[in-house]
């Protein structure tokens, strides 16, 4: 991370351009980790504006993540207040969000009237809060995104190796089977959709509507889902 700040603040506040490919997962105990994902992604993408949405009550306001949560090595601490970072952080805006719902609503109206980074913390605790973590719904709210963002980057706090059912009303103590780690989800549903999306686009054959069906047919043949019927999947 030192490095990462070094090689965008160290030096003048001039920026190195890199090529990066999104989306990002960011997996850490701080959302200050995805913060600096975010600031280094508006140094280098031709943006507006980045928006961090994160779960009501789970972080603090944007002028006290650096100073409290304390993630980050001396080098940081000290480069975080330059004039050149906090000009950056300032283009971040911090969106509470307290149901899942909300999440879409965010996504569907920001994303058409603005060019920017999408951040989103913890996709998976707004998901519990309503009772429905699984992943039906979390494949669901993430494939919102990635249809609707160019950039965007995930942040997950918590562990990634406890169990969700795949779909609801399954219980995890009757069907091990049927269940699914967060983080294989987030390691094999994100490339695999990106990968179908990006083949589909490049051979732009027939209707938005056909390629769409035909990424989502190439997702659920590759992922923890193979062998469920599109017709289980009806919400997504």
């Amino acid at each position: 991370m030192q490095q990462l700040i070094k090689e965008h603040f160290g030096n003048g506040g001039k920026v190195r351009s890199t090529s990066i490919e999104y989306p990002i997962f960011v997996h850490s105990g701080s959302i200050s980790a995805m913060l600096l994902t975010l600031v280094n992604a508006l140094e280098c993408n031709d943006v507006d504006e980045g928006v961090l949405v994160y779960p009501t009550g789970s972080t603090n306001p944007m002028e006290n993540i650096l100073r409290m949560e304390n993630p980050f090595d001396g080098f940081l601490a000290k480069e975080a207040y330059s004039i050149h970072f906090q000009s950056v952080l300032e283009r971040i805006q911090l969106i509470p969000c307290s149901h899942v719902d909300d999440l879409e609503k965010i996504v569907e109206v920001r994303l058409k009237h603005a060019k920017l980074i999408l951040g989103i913390a913890d996709i998976s605790k707004l998901l519990k809060i309503r009772g429905c973590l699984n992943g039906r719904y979390l494949s669901r709210y993430l494939m919102l995104c990635l249809q609707n963002s160019k950039i965007l980057i995930v942040c997950e706090t918590g562990g990634l190796q406890e169990r969700i059912p795949i779909i609801e009303d399954i219980s995890i103590n009757e069907d091990t089977q049927r269940t699914v780690s967060l983080e294989t989800i987030y390691a094999t549903w994100i490339p695999t959709f990106w990968e179908s999306k990006r083949k589909s686009h490049e051979k732009d054959e027939g209707r938005l509507v056909d390629r769409r069906h035909k990424v989502l047919v190439d997702w659920l043949a590759n992922t923890c889902f193979r062998g469920m019927s599109l017709k289980d999947h009806s919400a997504l």
